[in-house]
C-alpha cells in the first residue's frame, strides 16, 4: 500500500500564523530525528550528512525509515 501526501493545498486565513506553525511543526519534527540519532542529509543522493537544506524559499531534510524506505519532510514544495 502506497502513501502519498506531496503537494497537499491548505485553505489559511492568516498566512503568517499558518507559516509559523508549520514551521515549528517542520521544527519538532527534525528535533526529533536528532534526538533519535536517526540518520539523515540535506540531500536526495545522501551528500550532506547532518544537515537541512534551504533551497527554494524553505526547508527540507531526508531520511530512511526502520525498513530502508527514503522519506523527505520540506517545508515548501520545489516543483
Amino acid at each position: 500500500m502506497a502513501t502519498k501526501f506531496n503537494h497537499t493545498i491548505i485553505a489559511s486565513k492568516d498566512r503568517q500564523r499558518s507559516a509559523a506553525f508549520y514551521r515549528d511543526l517542520f521544527d519538532r519534527a527534525y528535533a526529533r530525528l536528532r534526538e533519535q540519532g536517526i540518520e539523515h542529509w540535506a540531500d536526495p543522493h545522501r551528500q550532506r550528512p547532518g544537515e537541512t537544506n534551504t533551497e527554494h524559499g524553505g526547508r527540507g531534510v531526508y531520511f530512511l525509515d526502520p525498513a530502508g524506505h527514503g522519506l523527505e519532510m520540506i517545508t515548501r514544495p520545489y516543483l
